[in-house]
């Protein structure tokens, strides 16, 4: 038995032995482990490096790529900055076995830089005006800001010479990949525009002979050189302000280049002094004095120098007159120009009297009753008298006369006859039957569907069938350059007009255009007191100096308060709108007056 397990442990001990023996000879039975890789630079990104692994008898890897980074992937993927790099890989098998292989990568800065140009790359600029050039920039994606390595050639700007001038930009980073040139054009425009001038105050004005003159000027400007009033050439006729006669001053410059301004002219009407040739005719347009206009009819018509020892006007005219019809004195103005009339809206004339009067005026067949504060003395006071000339129907478009007539028994004074009105020829308002102002509203045909019902239009202006805010019409105001021209209703809710009451005004309206230079839009009412009576009307300005109106309807709005007494509102209401000095077109539509809610 003891033999037995003797020889048992000595198979055993062999077994051990020949099993080590074998265990030293494992790493002969693996292949030979062999590290390589290749590379591929991308041609669209020269930076991008794509490794391939051409290693053999391996399955790990370790990857270092000469920058400090690192990676285990079989086939990685780089992105260098420009620069030579030592890339290492180490592969190795399951046993733990390795080989390693290492090779150098060269990224060459093949990228160029980048210029930006800093503002517009086409400038346009006058003739003598500065030229500074907005700027530049230039990045490389290596060398970073390269701004200060631009080279700046091409064209030398000569802003005082027109032309097209073509700016150049170029640069290159240290590798000597040069940047795509970028160019700026500057083009040096000649100066063909010409200045404006522009006139203050009125482009008209009247002033009575004595009378101070003073020209308010002008001003020009030029888009090139600016403000050149100081360079105005004023020239023209010379106003003597002690002679009567119609004056025109001009007004002309040029620029820097030779364009000339259109010339502006400003016409003073130095009219003679009222009272000193008995009487005379004021117009916006022309002054008349007119004694050989002057006809008296009457042996009671006289010229005095003093009336009551009162020399505020003198002299005058002086009528007296008995009670019957043969008794009438008159003074008449005969000969004048045929439809002169027409050119204005309104009559004027200062009288004077302490007696019980009643004045007619006569154009030619055609008369108005004016009984002077009716038949109460006006206790030796001067008095000025406004009458439409709208009383008289269509005949002032052919009257080439008119009279002031006294009969009663009386002796008045009269001066100062005037026609005035600008834009003038009144057409009077139809007969017939026209609406009542709507419920709540004082103002008839205001959206102007009953025609021309109520409403007086000057020269220029009427009913408009294709243009309405609703409805089928509007009034219509054609304006006329230097003119003034509109529609007016005349004395309406007579008795029901309060005195210190405020109302509002409204009404819609559309424009054909700009106004242009000088044009402006007025809107008035006037509180009126008796007709035929010695209180005046009371003017509320709603806008005088309205510069432009859309060209798609609008909404205006008004506010006033009439004065406080009742003898001032004794004779209702009157609305007028005007369009001065503009060849552009209103129309009005849907006029409503009542007292403010």
């Amino acid at each position: 038995m003891k033999q037995l397990l003797k020889k048992v442990k000595q198979i055993s001990m062999l077994l051990l032995v020949i099993s080590l023996l074998g265990c030293e000879n494992d790493d002969d039975n693996y292949p030979e482990v062999i590290a390589g890789f290749t590379y591929k630079i991308e041609t669209s990104d020269t930076s991008t490096v794509t490794f391939i692994n051409t290693s053999v008898n391996s399955r790990n890897y370790f990857w270092t790529f000469g920058d400090e980074t690192s990676s285990t992937l079989i086939n990685p993927v780089k992105t260098y900055t420009a620069g030579e790099y030592i890339v290492t890989l180490k592969a190795t098998n399951v046993a733990g076995a390795s080989d390693t292989f290492e090779s150098l990568i060269v990224i060459s800065d093949v990228g160029a830089p980048v210029i930006t140009l800093l503002g517009d790359t086409t400038m346009n600029i006058m003739i003598g005006e500065p030229f500074t050039d907005p700027g530049y920039t230039a990045v490389d994606d290596v060398d970073g800001d390269l701004t200060a390595n631009i080279v700046v050639g091409g064209a030398i700007v000569d802003v005082n010479t027109a032309g097209t001038y073509i700016i150049t930009y170029n640069v290159s980073d240290a590798a000597g990949n040069a940047a795509t040139q970028r160019t700026r054009t500057v083009i040096v425009a000649a100066d063909t525009v010409a200045p404006v001038i522009t006139l203050l105050g009125n482009a008209t004005m009247n002033i009575m002979v004595g009378d101070t003159f003073t020209d308010p000027g002008a001003t020009a400007t030029d888009d090139v050189d600016g403000d050149i009033t100081a360079s105005i050439v004023v020239a023209g006729d010379v106003v003597d302000v002690n002679t009567a006669a119609t004056y025109t001053i001009t007004y002309n410059v040029s620029d820097a280049a030779g364009n000339a301004a259109t010339e502006k002219t400003r016409t003073v009407i130095v009219a003679a002094t009222p009272g000193t040739t008995g009487a005379y005719i004021y117009a916006t347009s022309e002054t008349v004095t007119i004694p050989s206009l002057i006809d008296n009819w009457g042996s009671g018509t006289t010229i005095v120098s003093d009336y009551s020892g009162d020399a505020t006007y003198n002299p005058s005219i002086q009528l007296t007159s008995g009670t019957a019809w043969g008794d009438v004195s008159a003074l008449a103005f005969t000969e004048m120009e045929a439809g002169i009339l027409s050119n204005y809206s309104t009559l004027e004339f200062k009288i004077k009297t302490s007696d019980y009067t009643t004045i007619r005026v006569k154009v030619p067949e055609n008369e108005i009753i004016f009984n002077i504060a009716d038949g109460t003395p006006l206790a030796n006071g001067w008095v000025q008298m406004s009458l439409p000339l709208s009383n008289w129907s269509n005949e002032v478009a052919t009257a080439n006369q008119f009279a002031i007539l006294e009969f009663g028994a009386g002796t008045i004074l009269i001066t100062d006859v005037m026609l005035s009105g600008e834009g003038g020829g009144v057409t009077p308002p139809p007969s017939g039957d026209c609406p009542a102002p709507p419920a709540g509203e004082l103002l008839s045909n205001g959206d102007f569907e009953a025609g021309g019902c109520f409403w007086q239009f000057f020269a220029g202006t009427g009913i408009s069938s294709t243009i309405s805010n609703g409805g089928t019409k509007s009034g219509e105001i054609q304006g006329s350059t230097g003119a003034a021209t509109g529609i007016k209703m005349e004395r309406f809710a007579t008795g029901l007009i309060q005195p210190n009451t405020s109302y509002t005004v409204t009404f819609d309206i559309i424009a054909s255009g700009a106004f242009g230079e000088g044009g402006l839009m007025k809107v008035f009412t006037f509180s009126e007191g008796a007709d035929g009576g010695n209180v005046g009307a009371t003017q509320h300005v709603l806008t005088d100096n309205t510069t432009a109106i859309a060209t798609t309807w609008e909404k205006k709005t008004f506010t006033f308060t009439t004065p406080g007494n009742a003898n001032q509102v004794e004779g209702g209401l009157s609305f007028l709108i005007e369009l001065v000095n503009s060849a552009a077109k209103l129309n009005v539509d849907n006029v409503v007056i009542k007292k403010t809610p």
